[in-house]
């Protein structure tokens, strides 16, 4: 006699075969007609997402219904103000609908969804963390209006430059606090342990070394005044300085081997917002690359200038123009990728280290 759970299993398997059987009739006429590989992989990738959405679907409304109705920052319990709320996020498979549950903390006077926090998902954010990683990486590559074809092209999704440059945005702004975190970290003693204790260096001595280096932004300030400013007498100032700084140890060189010199691992800093703001963003990186380990800490000047020629073939391409707030978020978002710490804003990256 058969089981509910058998009977459900080949019915399914049975929906897998019928679509096998159907790709299989699809890629035939492909080859029947002439085409390359890279129609067959399109074809493909396309029916496996047809495949893949109901059973994200399912497993991601399995995933809010299991989680308590509890305060995700003070853990304590929820009065629920509304329960089967529905939210549509997309994803790589596209539009994926959910409902869950919202309540009132008393002790952190917010409202919280529970699911969407355990699922990692902002506020009002329309994307699931995949998709916004997508996007915060083609967007720290090249500009939205080209990263939209590019990703349309590698992943089939169709996201819109607009939605993608408030994504990577969005992501920036998340970065930029949690390099504050970082940083404030180094006005107490148990949070400059903190940070030391995130270090790996070896266990012999060591030399650290610190180069520092500046290069200039073009900024979108005063847009549109130039005229009545130059009237005035003042010049309207477009290039602002960005204080860079790179810090590894002397036994990550080496080099190639065709010679050419190379730094195995290093850190990054890089900001906007002045000296003082530069000298404790690079403390804070100082302090995770072995700083109160190090036998001495050198200055020198070699690897700074390849540092800042790399961060200036995305922040002054011809053409573009930045805002105060807007470039400081994207180089804390460009110094996290580089710093290793991506994990940081989207768990689910941990596994491909």
């Amino acid at each position: 006699m058969t089981t509910a759970n058998e009977a459900r299993s080949n019915s399914q398997a049975l929906d897998a075969n019928q679509w096998m059987g159907q790709v299989r009739t699809e890629l035939e006429g492909l080859v029947a007609n002439g085409c390359d590989i890279g129609q067959l992989e399109a074809l493909i990738e396309k029916r496996l997402k047809e495949l893949g959405r109901p059973l994200l679907e399912e497993a991601v409304q399995k995933l809010a219904d299991r989680q308590p109705l509890s305060c995700p920052r003070c853990a304590g319990p929820l009065h629920v103000e509304r329960h089967q709320r529905l939210r549509r996020v997309f994803s790589v498979f596209g539009k994926v609908p959910f409902v869950r549950s919202y309540g009132f903390c008393p002790c952190c006077q917010q409202r919280f969804y529970p699911a969407d926090h355990a699922m990692g998902l902002q506020e009002r954010a329309p994307a699931s963390p995949r998709v916004q990683e997508i996007c915060a990486l083609m967007v720290l590559e090249s500009p939205a209006a080209q990263a939209e074809g590019n990703i349309r092209r590698l992943t089939g999704l169709d996201l819109g430059q607009a939605s993608m440059h408030r994504e990577a945005r969005r992501q920036g702004e998340r970065a930029l606090q949690l390099r504050d975190a970082d940083v404030a970290l180094t006005n107490t003693t148990k949070g400059i342990r903190e940070l030391a204790r995130w270090a790996q260096p070896p266990q012999g001595a060591f030399t650290l070394v610190i180069e520092i280096d500046a290069w200039n932004i073009r900024e979108r300030d005063h847009w549109g005044q130039s005229q009545k400013m130059r009237t005035k007498g003042e010049d309207p100032s477009r290039w602002h300085w960005v204080y860079a700084g790179t810090i590894f140890r002397l036994d990550q060189r080496g080099k190639t081997a065709s010679g050419r010199s190379v730094i195995t691992e290093r850190g990054y800093v890089a900001t906007r917002q002045g000296l003082e703001s530069f000298e404790s963003q690079l403390y804070a990186e100082a302090l995770q690359r072995g700083f109160t380990k190090a036998l001495e800490q050198p200055l020198g000047s070699g690897a700074i200038e390849s540092t800042c020629s790399q961060y200036q073939c995305r922040f002054k391409r011809t053409g573009q123009f930045w805002s105060l707030d807007g470039d400081e978020a994207f180089l804390a978002l460009a110094t996290l990728h580089r710093n290793g710490r991506w994990h940081r804003l989207f768990p689910h990256d941990r596994q491909k280290e």
